[in-house]
């Protein structure tokens, strides 16, 4: 779910769109037939937490570079740079 989210979300910003982190995204998988709903700013708020497994930190890795991400922790907190 989180890898089509991302993707859409590089798609339409790739397209001069800006996304609205109020946005729900829909993603359906054909089989068998799922649909998984998220709001952007849920998933950005989960993209930028810390992975709790190796497997979940790296998937998280692996979006934030396919985004363009550059999540760093500051004294105040995660901050969060864009290329785009």
């Amino acid at each position: 779910m989180y890898v089509g989210a991302a993707v859409l979300s590089r798609e339409v910003q790739g397209g001069g769109t800006a996304v609205s982190r109020g946005l729900t995204i829909s993603v359906v998988v054909k089989h068998p037939d799922v649909q998984h709903k998220v709001r952007v700013q849920d998933f950005e708020r989960w993209l930028e937490s810390h992975g709790r497994t190796p497997a979940e930190m790296s998937l998280k890795g692996r979006l934030r570079e396919l985004l363009g991400y550059e999540v760093a922790r500051a004294v105040s907190g995660t901050t969060r740079n864009r290329d785009r």
